[in-house]
């Protein structure tokens, strides 16, 4: 990531005005770079998965941090990465009544937004949400316009039917959102 990117971002957030966007009980939040780079607001968090291939992970010393390296681009491939991520949040969100999660990528729409919903559907399933539909629609009342690309959410989707076959559900998946059914689905 170009230099005078970062430093254009750490003026103004992608989201003015805003902080980070409280996901879940306020241990699960989405952020977009500027948030994960500004000291003041990193100052309340002790973990961060940075959804970038390349913005820096700013405060080494204090916040424990996971990369899923990916660029938001429908060549990615962020399946793969689904599982760890989730788990890293999970185990810091359990590991500490105190643990605060900070989830970004470069606007905290889509990246970021993929990985935590991976999160909610994996361990917040029976709290908050019976599918996917339902999870992005809880992210999108909360946060706003949020749209992972494409292909995330074709990665989801089969994401949420390997965790529900997993558990002995095989039910029909949840519908797909008006935005997404022009994609295609394998």
């Amino acid at each position: 990531m170009p230099l005078w990117f970062l430093r254009e971002c750490q003026n103004e957030s992608l989201t003015p005005g805003n902080g980070p966007t409280d996901i879940c009980n306020k241990q699960l939040y989405i952020g977009d770079v500027f948030h994960a780079t500004d000291q003041q607001t990193m100052k309340d968090f002790t973990h961060a998965v940075n959804c970038t291939p390349d913005a820096p992970n700013a405060f080494p010393d204090n916040v424990v941090y996971h990369r899923v390296p990916v660029r938001d681009d429908e060549q990615e491939d962020v399946g793969a990465k689904l599982d760890d991520a989730a788990d890293f949040i999970h185990d810091a969100i359990t590991s500490s009544e105190n643990a605060k999660v900070i989830v970004h990528c470069i606007q905290g729409v889509s990246r970021s937004v993929t990985v935590a919903i991976a999160y909610l559907l994996k361990y917040q399933r029976d709290v908050f949400h019976t599918s996917l539909y339902d999870a992005l629609a809880h992210v999108r009342e909360r946060r706003g316009p949020v749209r992972p690309n494409n292909a995330f959410y074709r990665t989801l989707r089969a994401f949420e039917m390997r965790l529900r076959r997993g558990a002995g559900d095989d039910g029909d998946l949840s519908p797909i959102p008006d935005l997404y059914r022009d994609c295609v689905f394998a």
